[in-house]
C-alpha cells in the first residue's frame, strides 16, 4: 500500500492515481526504499562509540576518497585533540617502514650511532611531527593573510593539516621507497584539496598559493648557487693568477 500525500488514504500499489482525490500518486508511490551510505565524518572519529580501528579507517578511507566532502565538516566548533590524534596514530603506522629504511641506509655504520637514532626514531617523529603541524599552520595563516584568502581560524588550518597525513598508512605497504613518495605526493594534494575546503577558496588557486612560492624560493636558492659557484671560480682563477706571479718573483730572485 501507498498513501496518498494529499489526501492521506492508503492505494494499491498499482494504481497511478488515488481513487478518492484523483491525485497523481507517482511522487509518493517511493515503495523502493533508497539506502544512502552515509559517508565518514569528523564527529565520528572524534565521538569514537564503536572500535577505535574501525573508526580509524572509516575516516581515512573518506579522506582518501572523498576529501573535499570531508574537510568541509571542519569548522570553528571541530576539536583539535581528535585530530592530533589522528595524526599521531598514522604516524605510527609509518614508522616502521622508516626504521626499517633507516635500518638498510645505516647498515654499514659501526660507531652505534645509527642505531641509537633509530631507538629513538618514534619519539623524534611524532615530537617534530606534532610541532611541524603547528608551525606549519602559523605559515599557512601568514601567506593566507599575504594573499587575501584567509577564511578560517588558524585551529581549523591546523585540524585540516592532521587529517592530510592520512596517506602516509601506505608506508605499511612492503615495497622500498615507492610507498613513501605516492604517500608524500598524496599528502601535499590533500594539503590543497584541504586547504581549500576550509578557507572556502578554489582547489586551483590555494595550488598557486602553495606552488608559486617554492618555485620562487627554487628560483633564489639556485640564483645563490649559481652565484656561490661562479665566486668561487673567480676566486679560484686570481688564487691561481697570484701563484704564478709568485712563482716568476721567486725565479727572478
Amino acid at each position: 500500500m501507498v498513501q496518498c500525500l494529499k489526501c492521506g488514504i492508503g492505494q494499491n500499489e498499482s494504481s497511478s492515481f488515488c481513487t478518492v482525490c484523483g491525485n497523481v500518486l507517482q511522487q509518493s508511490s517511493s515503495n523502493v526504499s533508497t539506502e544512502v551510505k552515509k559517508p565518514a565524518v569528523i564527529n565520528d572519529w572524534e565521538e569514537r562509540n564503536g572500535s577505535i580501528f574501525i573508526t580509524l579507517w572509516n575516516t581515512i578511507k573518506t579522506i582518501l576518497s572523498t576529501p573535499t566532502i570531508f574537510f568541509q565538516q571542519i569548522t570553528p566548533k571541530t576539536k583539535i585533540a581528535p585530530a592530533l590524534f589522528f595524526y599521531i596514530l598514522v604516524t605510527l603506522f609509518a614508522l616502521p617502514a622508516t626504521m626499517l629504511y633507516q635500518t638498510i641506509q645505516s647498515s654499514g655504520d659501526t660507531n652505534g650511532f645509527a642505531a641509537t637514532q633509530i631507538m629513538l626514531q618514534p619519539l623524534t617523529t611524532l615530537l617534530f611531527g606534532v610541532s611541524g603541524i603547528y608551525i606549519g599552520a602559523a605559515l599557512y595563516m601568514l601567506l593566507f593573510m599575504i594573499t587575501g584568502v584567509k577564511k578560517a581560524s588558524y585551529k581549523e588550518t591546523a585540524i585540516a593539516l592532521c587529517y592530510t597525513n592520512a596517506p602516509m598508512v601506505l608506508m605499511i605497504i612492503p615495497i622500498p621507497f615507492l610507498p613513501l613518495i605516492v604517500a608524500g605526493i598524496w599528502v601535499f594534494i590533500l594539503q590543497i584539496i584541504g586547504l581549500a575546503s576550509v578557507h572556502r577558496c578554489s582547489v586551483g588557486k590555494m595550488a598557486a598559493i602553495q606552488i608559486v612560492p617554492l618555485i620562487i624560493i627554487s628560483i633564489v636558492f639556485a640564483i645563490l648557487i649559481a652565484v656561490i659557484v661562479a665566486f668561487a671560480v673567480v676566486l679560484g682563477f686570481s688564487l691561481t693568477d697570484s701563484l704564478k706571479i709568485q712563482d716568476i718573483l721567486d725565479l727572478i730572485r
